[in-house]
């Protein structure tokens, strides 16, 4: 059987591994969806020949920006919920551990 501390260790490295795979998988949802939203709403009037063209530049860096917040947050979101259901102490090591200077 395993002992105590590897598989906290094990438990640690499994989650943060899944906790990246959720972000990229929320980012990348949120990105398309923000994509989605601004060529059926936004581009048909940046593009129309209204000399509005220069916009459109801008108005992606903004989706690229705003699906990174949002993710983020979503992300923070879920990460909260699951600690308030499991407790880290518990089941995981920590990430960083605090040594003595003298060593």
């Amino acid at each position: 059987m395993v002992d105590e501390s590897k598989r906290k260790k094990l438990n640690t490295v499994f989650f943060v591994l899944l906790a990246t795979l959720f972000n990229l998988v929320v980012f990348f949802v949120v990105f398309v969806a923000c994509m989605a939203l601004y060529l059926l709403v936004i581009a048909p009037y940046l593009l129309s020949g209204s000399g509005l063209e220069t916009l459109a530049a801008p108005f992606l860096a903004v989706i690229f920006i705003l699906s990174i917040v949002l993710s983020f947050l979503i992300y923070r979101s879920a990460i909260n919920y699951f600690f308030r259901k499991v407790d880290p102490e518990e089941r995981f090591s920590p990430l960083f551990v605090k040594t003595p200077k003298g060593m």
